[in-house]
């Protein structure tokens, strides 16, 4: 999350030639949000460490509730990331949160499994 001009530069110029940049695993780590503003991303990915707790945890829910809006108030889609039972996905989506990424809907796979699984969901 380097703000500084030469990375804002270079990250406007990828933007620029088509490139789409994601700010992954906001939230946790390295990510602020004094830098959020300047960052020219075109997506949000919450991290798993929100996600996790809900939808019981009431604290965690108005925090992925106002990391969403944020998100894209600044123009940018928001993808929950580690969504793994029906509850969060729900949730998330009663949220108006734009992707929903993990175990709930498929595990990593390999190329294989991964054409077998689209397959799969092509012909349901």
């Amino acid at each position: 999350m380097d703000a500084s001009d030469i990375v804002q530069a270079n990250l406007r110029n990828i933007r620029d030639i088509g490139v789409s940049l994601a700010i992954d695993n906001f939230g946790t780590g390295f990510s602020c949000l004094a830098n959020l503003k300047d960052i020219p991303a075109t997506k949000l990915k919450l991290g798993r460490a929100f996600i996790m707790a809900l939808p019981g945890d009431r604290r965690s829910m108005s925090v992925v509730k106002s990391m969403i809006q944020l998100g894209q108030d600044l123009g940018m889609t928001v993808i929950a990331e580690g969504v793994e039972t029906r509850e969060q996905m729900e949730t998330l989506r009663e949220l108006n949160v734009d992707g929903i990424q993990g175990y709930y809907y498929a595990k990593p796979m390999d190329v294989g499994a991964l054409s077998s699984w689209l397959s799969d969901r092509e012909h349901s």
